[in-house]
């Protein structure tokens, strides 16, 4: 445009106002209206007082910036009046058509309407520089505050314009829709190598950005917070997902456990439900798993269910379910069995209760026909293995039959050449034998006896003869001052005119009843929608329970348990007695046990005796304090004779008087005879010269 000038500036002309309280000498800063004393050059300012222009540098002076200075005092109310011309450049300007550049700040108290790109080279873009509180918005074709950045609350808006609380917090970055789009994040990584989009929740315990102070065990270092609207606000989460730190951690160590948390029906509080611990371990209901897979409590009571995709058959695991306290349980659902393999063979099988199958227990076979199947395919193994311990009323094992039938109660049999295996038999039915044995096929051995895995004994049938080997007959036995001296084996003793006593408390053990703890007393439950029957509903009966509580589980028994009876007490006395030592006591009545046959003995000090009893084999070291002996009486035994005697197969021996044998002084059997020499083999000599050799006895 056409210009006539000096240069090309526009003037600018301002007025400050000041009022004097009195003696000042100066003025700056602030005026009467709030404007702010400000100039470019001195030399453009002019100064009046009450009206009067003043002189520059005698009246007054502009050397520091901003201040008219050097003032002779002024009185209170004084008006000092200053005018500021200055000057703006033409060249900053910028043309509408054509545009320019701005080399200072520019300052706009109005709206900015751009129409074309924003482009900034260098530098940055700041809105709501010193905290001022101002929000920045960015519209899109559908929405008015697709990008809304409120910068009262410090939040960044997607989609909404008023931020919510959600949770009891206001998140710093919120985004909200009304369709998928507007609802959903994306974070995704295109890159030739394994690796994805990450997303990464973190903490330090500082309290300054860029902190990387160390956290501690237990913080919770991200949270994923499920949260649905309850028709009244946004402030209980449904589930949480946390990872937090699971022990001490340290530099390059970070231990850490994966938590589940979801609120219950009815409730707002969020309960952990299931962790991952820094070890592996996974615990369900507990946040201490100790295995791999730990399930504890809650509503189905550490219940497993494993189950198949489309028939319904499913296999539970069970503790502490609506049965009852303190059980465990592995069912399985429908008409279905519960199989155990290993390395793909099969090692049990427990069928299905269906009345039309075998209701059978396999294990380690797949073969059928009795209720329990048991086998062993290693040679050295145990087909069956059962250990009681000394439980009050308890049985390891016990075999019955509810009516007479004509198979076995118990049958123990092998079908190997194997020579170890014992079997041991108590039955209290005097009707019936106790053990009934039966060679099936041609004669031979029936019962083998052995000790420490050698065979010493046997019984053995040929044809309608039954034969019992290498036997030696012995009787109780015991000293007339029931003491315990040491008696050389082979020893001869002779009888007394005195029987053997012994004694027993007895006492009834009442019987056993079932109690609310028992299965048998539980009626069965439905527990699983699954497999309801029309018009049945979770927690109705299922079976009825067999027993009631109170009922008789098992009958009294009548008790006799050996008894050392001391001198202060009689046969008929009554007695507290603490049976199997276990606390529980009952009154129980000495009685003197039937015996009519066992004498009692001494060591033979009168020679050729004919009251010889036999010859000392051992003590009978059972628990009933009473010091009784086994005497050897018939069948082939050692017999220990005299030093100075010497003997010979054939020859007969007697009672030498002194606990030894001698040779009888002639070949006739009689009442005094001992028994006959086998064979002069010196078996063991004693320190007193005496020696044993094997012998027949003839006087049991």
């Amino acid at each position: 445009m056409p210009y006539i000038g000096k240069s090309p500036h526009f003037g600018v002309r301002n007025r400050f106002i000041y009022t004097a309280s009195g003696s000042e000498t100066s003025k700056s800063g602030a005026d009467d209206n709030g404007a702010t004393l400000t100039f470019t050059d001195g030399a453009y300012v002019d100064v009046y007082l009450n009206g009067v222009l003043l002189k520059p540098d005698t009246d007054y002076v502009t050397s520091t910036a901003n201040t008219i200075g050097s003032l002779s005092a002024l009185s209170t109310s004084d008006i000092l009046e200053v005018i500021v011309y200055d000057v703006f450049s033409v060249s900053d300007t910028v043309s509408a058509a054509s545009g320019g550049t701005f080399a200072g700040n520019v300052t706009m108290n109005g709206t900015l309407d751009v129409a074309g790109n924003v482009s900034l080279d260098g530098g940055s873009f700041i809105f709501n520089e010193s905290s001022a509180d101002v929000d920045f918005r960015v519209e899109s074709n559908g929405q008015t505050h697709k990008l809304f950045v409120d910068g009262g609350n410090d939040v960044v808006c997607l989609g909404l314009a008023t931020p919510e609380t959600i949770g009891g917090q206001m998140p710093g970055l919120q985004i909200e829709g009304t369709d998928y789009k507007g609802g959903q994040v994306s974070i995704w990584r295109n890159g030739n190598d394994d690796a994805g989009g990450y997303l990464i929740l973190g903490k330090s315990r500082g309290t300054a950005l860029n902190s990387d102070t160390i956290v501690r065990d237990g913080d919770d270092v991200g949270i994923i917070n499920f949260i649905g609207a309850d028709g009244g606000d946004r402030e209980h989460p449904l589930a949480s997902i946390r990872g937090a730190v699971d022990g001490t951690p340290g530099s390059n160590d970070m231990p850490g456990r994966l938590e589940f948390w979801t609120t219950a029906d009815g409730g707002t509080t969020l309960t952990e439900r299931m962790v991952i611990k820094a070890d592996g371990d996974t615990g369900i209901g507990t946040n201490a798993p100790a295995m791999p897979l730990h399930v504890k409590g809650g509503s189905s009571n550490g219940t497993i269910r494993v189950e198949h995709a489309s028939n319904g058959a499913y296999v539970d695991n069970q503790y502490d379910g609506v049965y009852g306290s303190g059980h465990t349980y592995i069912s399985a659902g429908g008409d279905t069995a519960v199989y155990i393999h290993t390395n793909g063979t099969q090692r049990m099988k427990m069928d299905s209760g269906r009345t039309d199958l075998a209701h059978e227990l396999r294990i380690d076979t797949t073969s059928t026909g009795a209720k329990l199947y048991v086998r062993s395919t290693t040679a050295a193994g145990n087909t069956c293995f059962l250990e009681g311990d000394s439980q009050d009323d308890g049985h390891t094992l016990v075999c019955y039959t509810n009516t007479a039938h004509s198979g076995n109660c118990l049958r123990v049999y092998q079908d190997g050449t194997g020579s170890d295996g014992y079997t041991s038999f108590f039955h209290t039915d005097a009707s019936t034998s106790v053990m009934y044995i039966n060679r099936n096929g041609g004669d031979g051995v029936i019962v083998a006896y052995a000790q420490g895995g050698t065979v010493e004994g046997s019984v053995s049938i040929s044809g309608s003869t039954t034969s019992f080997n290498a036997f030696t007959g012995s009787h109780w036995s015991r000293l007339i001052d029931n003491s315990k001296p040491t008696i050389l084996r082979g020893t001869v003793v002779e009888t007394l005119d005195e029987m053997c006593d012994w004694y027993h408390l007895a006492y009834t053990i009442p019987p056993v009843l079932y109690t609310k703890d028992d299965l048998e007393t539980q009626d069965v439950l439905y527990t699983d929608e699954k497999t309801l029957p029309d018009g049945k509903k979770i927690g109705d009966v299922q079976s009825v329970a067999k027993h009631k509580v109170g009922d008789e589980h098992f009958g009294s028994r009548d008790i006799k348990e050996p008894y050392a009876k001391p001198d202060n007490k009689n046969v008929g006395d009554k007695v507290n007695h603490d049976h199997e030592g276990k606390g529980v006591v009952y009154e129980a009545t000495i009685e003197k046990t039937g015996d009519v046959k066992h004498v009692m003995c001494k060591i033979s000090d009168t020679a050729d005796c004919t009251n010889v009893y036999g010859v000392f084999m051992s003590w009978d070291n059972d628990d009933d304090s009473v010091n009784d002996m086994y005497v050897n009486a018939v069948g082939t035994s050692l017999v220990r004779i005299h030093k100075d005697q010497t003997v010979s197969k054939g020859d007969l021996l007697t009672s030498n008087g002194d606990g030894t044998a001698k040779k009888q002084s002639d070949d006739i059997i009689r009442s005094k005879t001992l028994g006959k020499v086998l064979s002069n083999k010196k078996q063991e000599t004693y320190d007193d010269g005496s020696y044993t050799v094997p012998c027949a006895l003839y006087c049991g």
